[in-house]
């Protein structure tokens, strides 16, 4: 996620896991920058970093569908007008809402990004 300031001419990355958290983030965000918040989501940074935090490094394939199903939880947490339960493989929510909704509709632009470190 970019954070926009209005203090400032510069974004910088925000890393986070939590897709229902990621979402009322960036609604918030969505709403201070005047509907110009654009979400990047991945699949994971470098591995050599993950492993030096002492997380788990998941396989190729684990990691890609856990960013689809973390996208699919965040358009429908945006999407929602009333309490959200979401069941998956990976994440879920339990009367989650996402107040303030996005201003941007029908909802801010996800990118998606990849990284490959072949070393």
């Amino acid at each position: 996620m970019v954070f926009p300031s209005p203090a400032t001419a510069r974004s910088r990355a925000i890393r986070s896991r939590a897709p229902a958290m990621l979402a009322k983030m960036a609604a918030t965000l969505d709403a201070l920058s005047g509907r110009r918040l654009i979400l990047f989501y991945d699949c994971g940074w470098g591995e050599s970093e993950v492993r030096a935090y002492g997380l788990e490094w998941p396989p190729e394939l684990d990691r890609i569908e856990r960013m689809e199903e973390g996208i699919e939880l965040i358009r429908a947490f945006w999407a929602a007008r009333t309490p959200l339960d979401f069941r998956g493989r990976f994440f879920e929510t339990n009367g989650a809402l996402c107040l303030p909704a996005p201003l941007q509709a029908p909802r801010p632009p996800i990118w998606l990004g990849e990284a490959r470190h072949d070393r």
